[in-house]
């Protein structure tokens, strides 16, 4: 089975890291910037609206009021007023609406190719502007699009909330922008990746390279060959690998080297105690065989102590024999002179 080297190990590791953040980081960046976005386009919306007021106080003088069941502001009636939306929308670059209670009297709101006169304002914004008479900010829903909005109340002059007037930029805007931003960042991350997977492959090569060369030597100084040098002067872990590797092969070559001496002493001093040993041994069998006469000399004298003993004995009882024919003689003889 193929074995995965440490030089792929790092690299896929650190291209895993890189597109991890790369990831995280699109992914912060992008919410941070959608937020900022949102919160620019409210706060544009702010004064786009604020600008609007002003224009329209401007060209039309006089109070907002109810008449004839309509909006006017002053004597300038608003529903269905386009020249007044149109040029709000022009200055602005917003969406522009005027509402009658909750009720859009004049827009440049389309919906289905036409001005979307006639439909009402979200309920959560009815509430705050309508019912409460404040303000609102932010994210809302026009005619089933999604903006970020500003609304204000329009009061008659006894302070009666009697309409609101509207100013947002799409979402679909901000979404747009963000799309780019982020295809644009894809691209920067994918050449980043491009970049650093070169550069660490690069990187990478150089370090096999370098740990083919410490590895071939110590396979040769494993099979005994200590003549590999090793010239790393990087300062890294691998140059002081290197560096160790030498110092480690200086020392074994001396160690071989006296070993090698004291082989020769020792050799030398095995020759002379062979020498010692083969004279030892010719003085051994000299030894052997005076050892060998005596004791064939000692066997003989040992046969004559046996023949002598056995002649000694065979006297002895000649001996006994002679004293007991005495004996019987003097018997004789005692009785001869007894019965004389």
């Amino acid at each position: 089975m193929r074995t995965i080297g440490i030089g792929t190990k790092i690299s896929g590791m650190v291209i895993g890291i890189l597109i991890v953040l790369s990831v995280v980081v699109a992914y912060v960046v992008t919410s941070r910037m959608q937020e900022g976005i949102e919160s620019f386009a409210t706060e544009k919306a702010k004064n786009d609206l604020n600008m609007a007021t002003r224009l329209v106080d401007y060209k039309y003088s006089g109070a907002w009021q109810i008449k004839d069941g309509q909006l006017y502001k002053g004597s300038q009636r608003i529903n269905n007023n386009e020249e007044i939306v149109d040029e709000i929308g022009e200055a602005t670059g917003d969406t522009v609406t005027f509402f009658q209670g909750e009720q859009r009297v004049a827009t440049n709101v389309m919906l289905d190719g036409k001005r979307a006169v006639g439909t009402k304002v979200s309920e959560k914004v009815a509430t705050v502007v309508l019912k409460q008479g404040q303000p609102y900010y932010g994210q809302a829903v026009v005619v089933g699009k999604t903006y970020q909005a500003a609304y204000t109340p329009i009061r008659s002059a006894d302070g009666a909330v009697i309409g609101i007037l509207y100013v947002g930029a799409s979402q679909s805007i901000i979404d747009g922008i963000i799309s780019g931003f982020i295809r644009q960042f894809m691209i920067v991350i994918v050449i980043a990746i491009a970049v650093s997977l070169a550069v660490i492959l690069w990187y990478m090569s150089r370090v096999n390279r370098r740990l083919g060369r410490v590895g071939q030597a110590l396979a040769k100084a494993g099979q005994g060959d200590f003549t590999s040098v090793l010239l790393d002067r990087s300062g890294d872990e691998l140059g002081r690998l290197s560096v160790n590797y030498n110092e480690m092969r200086e020392n074994l070559s001396i160690l071989i080297s006296e070993g090698m001496h004291a082989c020769g002493a020792v050799s030398d001093s095995t020759g002379r105690l062979a020498v010692i040993a083969e004279a030892s041994a010719r003085q051994a069998n000299r030894i052997a065989d005076t050892i060998r006469q005596v004791a064939d000399g000692a066997e003989a004298q040992t046969r004559s102590v046996l023949e002598n003993q056995t002649a000694m004995e065979e006297m002895a009882q000649g001996i006994q024999n002679v004293a007991e024919n005495a004996s019987e003689i003097a018997e004789s003889a005692i009785y001869s002179k007894q019965q004389a």
